[in-house]
């Protein structure tokens, strides 16, 4: 699941918060998808939207389709979430997960104090993203499929009824 692979990214980098944020369709938010290390009186999977664009750490990388580092405090790129300052989010790490050539959203990270990262756990991150990335494509493959397959077998019943009805 998306909450345990935040888990594990949250304990690979020693970072006491990793989220999933998928943009939305109407370009205007991105919405928390799994999240561990935050309250959920601050986000709640499922329902918590960010802006996008410049309103978010998330929604700028996103729009530049690249990694983007924020130290809170002086950030001056775009506005830090509401999320982000409620949770006493010092630092920040952002990575686009790529869904077939498109931004599914991000993969972020987010430690209460200021330190650095290095360029190591960035590339680590994005290949964690890329990961997350092809079970998110598999995913969604599997649900196509298994569409398909229950419209299939509702003309196939439609069928033998109409057959049925004719003899």
């Amino acid at each position: 699941s998306l909450k345990e692979a935040s888990a594990q990214l949250a304990r690979a980098l020693e970072m006491p918060i990793a989220k999933v944020l998928e943009a939305l369709a109407d370009e205007q938010h991105l919405l928390l998808r799994a999240a561990v290390g935050i309250a959920e009186d601050i986000a709640r999977p499922g329902i918590t939207r960010v802006p996008s664009g410049k309103g978010s750490a998330a929604g700028y990388a996103v729009e530049k389709q690249k990694p983007v580092i924020s130290y809170v405090r002086t950030e001056d790129r775009f506005e830090p979430s509401e999320v982000v300052r409620r949770a006493g989010v010092a630092l920040s790490a952002n990575v686009v997960i790529q869904d077939r050539g498109a931004p599914f959203g991000t993969l972020e990270v987010d430690d209460r104090v200021e330190r650095t990262l290095s360029s190591e756990d960035i590339d680590f991150l994005q290949a964690y993203a890329n990961v997350l990335a092809s079970a998110v494509e598999r995913q969604r493959a599997t649900a196509r499929v298994e569409a398909l397959a229950q419209e299939r077998q509702l003309l196939v019943r439609e069928l033998q009824h109409r057959v049925k009805n004719m003899l």
